[in-house]
């Protein structure tokens, strides 16, 4: 080993200066062939191309020239330890990487890491080993707290893409609590619906896939309102259009119509200033354009002749109750040239005249026999007696010619 200053004194023999000077000679031909070996080595600055250490190397920061010699180098340091470290370098042909530096890793795995914003510039693959699905947990807001939601693969055997509205929103689930998604949207009413612009939202089973359609499309496709059969007690919320059509029932079914309480069947009108109003066998007919009320009856043969029953005029002043007769038969008014058969004229129950007769009293006489009934007063009886040659003044012979 090199001698030093203070290994030489005054009081050294020769042979001890001789001694270290074979030493330093050793020393000094170790430099020069490349191969000296210490137990300690103590230097401020080193300068050699390559360096072997195979014990230990206590040193603060190692610094490194590079392949130019100028102002620039790296210098490798070890914080002052706390305890025993053990750095390993890779076994590997490699460049490290530096906590500061910006790199590119590739196939690495990292255990439990913690990462604080990080960007993914491609796919991210999420892998639970062979015997589940990747998954990953989003936290709640309270600190971390221990309250998550998983977002968990299926156990599907085909690949599934999943694509993210393009939108600002919800994503909503099977077992969104109380269908928050539905119930959290504004209430309107049937008639807010636009059913020609509002669309609702189908399976089509077929295709597999969601498909939207208006309300007028999905009303036409179903043929129109087909069915309130489940409805036991089906209501409107307004004025029903048959459109044209009529309300018809099958296999000779009644169609019936029962208001409710008091209430009444009103047709063509309010039942007050006009239409038929029925209830409990009572029809009432009202008009409302001025004219009497009527009831036509059609013939058999295209409706083509109608007999109508009309109310006599507000003139009138008439609340007369007509009570048909009890037996079948025609009735007879007053333009008919029918026969009204005696049998239908109660002579018995008429109200009598009360007082003798005058020749201006009036009786029914036919025309002819077979003829026309015509009125006739009784001053025609005396001149008919007269003509056949009886007087007023025989009454024993007007007796034999009344019969």
């Amino acid at each position: 080993m090199a001698i030093t200053a203070s290994q030489v004194g005054t009081a050294n023999t020769l042979e001890q200066f001789r001694v270290q000077f074979n030493n330093l000679q050793t020393d000094v031909s170790g430099l020069e062939a490349g191969t000296l070996s210490y137990t300690a080595l103590s230097a401020t600055t080193i300068s050699t191309s390559e360096l072997t250490v195979t014990s230990s190397f206590a040193a603060s920061s190692v610094i490194f020239e590079g392949d130019t010699d100028d102002d620039f180098e790296t210098t490798l340091s070890a914080v002052d330890p706390t305890g025993d470290r053990t750095v390993s370098l890779p076994n590997a042909t490699t460049t490290l990487v530096g906590q500061d530096t910006t790199d590119t890793l590739t196939n690495k795995t990292l255990t439990t890491p913690t990462l604080t914003t990080p960007v993914i510039n491609a796919g991210a693959q999420l892998k639970n080993g062979a015997t589940s699905a990747g998954f990953a947990e989003f936290y709640e807001d309270s600190d971390n707290g221990t309250n998550k939601v998983t977002l968990i693969g299926p156990a599907s055997t085909a690949d599934v893409t999943l694509t993210l509205p393009a939108e600002t929103g919800t994503v909503i689930s099977t077992g969104t609590t109380g269908n928050t998604f539905i119930t959290g949207q504004t209430s309107i009413t049937s008639g807010d619906v636009a059913s020609g612009t509002d669309e609702l939202l189908l399976s089509d089973a077929s295709a597999s896939a969601f498909k939207r359609v208006t309300v007028d499309n999905l009303i036409s496709s179903a043929g129109g309102l087909t069915s309130v059969a489940a409805d036991s007690t089906p209501q409107l919320g307004a004025d029903l259009d048959v459109n044209g059509n009529d309300i018809v029932s099958v296999s000779n079914g009644n169609i019936n119509l029962l208001p409710n309480g008091s209430g009444k069947v009103i047709l063509d009108g309010n039942g007050s200033s006009g239409g038929v109003s029925i209830t409990d066998g009572v029809i009432d007919i009202r008009t409302g354009t001025g004219n009497e009320a009527k009831i036509l009856f059609y013939c058999e043969s295209s409706n083509a002749h109608a007999q109508t029953l009309q109310a006599a005029p507000h003139s009138a002043a008439s609340s007369a109750t007509i009570v048909l007769p009890t037996a079948s038969g025609t009735l007879i008014g007053t333009g008919d040239t029918g026969t009204l058969p005696l049998a239908a004229m109660d002579i018995d129950g008429g109200t009598d005249i009360g007082g003798a007769l005058e020749t201006t009293d009036l009786i029914v006489v036919d025309d002819g026999a077979g003829g026309t009934n015509r009125k006739a007063a009784l001053s025609r009886v005396v001149t008919l007696m007269t003509a056949q040659g009886f007087t007023t003044d025989d009454p024993t012979a007007l007796a034999i010619a009344l019969g």
